[in-house]
């Protein structure tokens, strides 16, 4: 918590560094968080009225899950809007800027939403050995800092496509790659939430469920 921007006494600054404590457990520990009025405003505001030393974050996460139980639903039979819906939520409330789906053999970018930076116009980098390893023996990459030492060659190809912190989800398999999902933050480099991650992964394990057909309507 920041003087003078978060408050102008000892006691006020002191409680908002102390929900923000109990903000960083929530997202997974071994991570900092600076109080922000956009985003914990609401929450820090019910802690206070509840007089507890934090409070549990189900709200967030439950809503979350709402709105992806409703895609899940609404995926066959509208395939191009539930996902436009639950994306366009993501774009919003996770803080992204680009949201982008690559498909083909030439991985163009079939999709868009939030910021259409020229530098994405493309994601061939998921047939080189540098993504393989990066993957290891998952289907998705989660880099919170493209300087991070997990995946440092990975991160130097975000960063000169001007990628700050990303999740990026295979469609089809490691191995045999039909497309590629990108949630990016271009701005700046953030630490993904569990749920922020989840959400993701689950959004890419729902259409490698769909047949290929189903899966080309959201580039119509």
């Amino acid at each position: 918590a920041r003087f003078p921007k978060d408050g102008s006494t000892f006691d006020e600054l002191f409680k908002k560094a102390d929900f923000c404590l109990y903000r960083a457990k929530d997202k997974g520990r071994d991570r900092y968080v600076f109080f922000r009025e956009d985003l914990h405003s609401e929450l820090y505001k019910k802690a206070c009225e509840a007089k507890t030393e934090g409070i549990k974050y189900d709200v967030r996460e439950v809503r979350e899950l709402k709105s992806m139980s409703s895609f899940l639903l609404n995926l066959s039979a509208s395939t191009k809007s539930a996902a436009e819906t639950v994306l366009g939520h993501m774009l919003k409330t996770y803080n992204l800027d680009s949201i982008n789906i690559y498909y083909g053999e030439a991985m163009e970018r079939k999709f868009c939403l939030g910021q259409k930076s020229d530098l994405l116009s493309e994601a061939r980098y998921v047939y080189s050995d540098i993504f393989k390893n990066a993957l290891g023996s998952q289907a998705f990459i989660r880099i919170d800092f493209t300087t991070e030492v997990i995946s440092p060659d990975f991160g130097k190809i975000l960063d000169e496509r001007g990628v700050k912190s990303s999740i990026q989800c295979v469609i089809g398999s490691p191995e045999n790659p039909l497309g590629l999902i990108t949630f990016d933050r271009l701005k700046e480099s953030a630490l993904w939430a569990e749920y922020e991650m989840n959400c993701c992964i689950m959004f890419a394990a729902a259409l490698n469920l769909l047949p290929e057909s189903k899966i080309k309507l959201l580039f119509v």
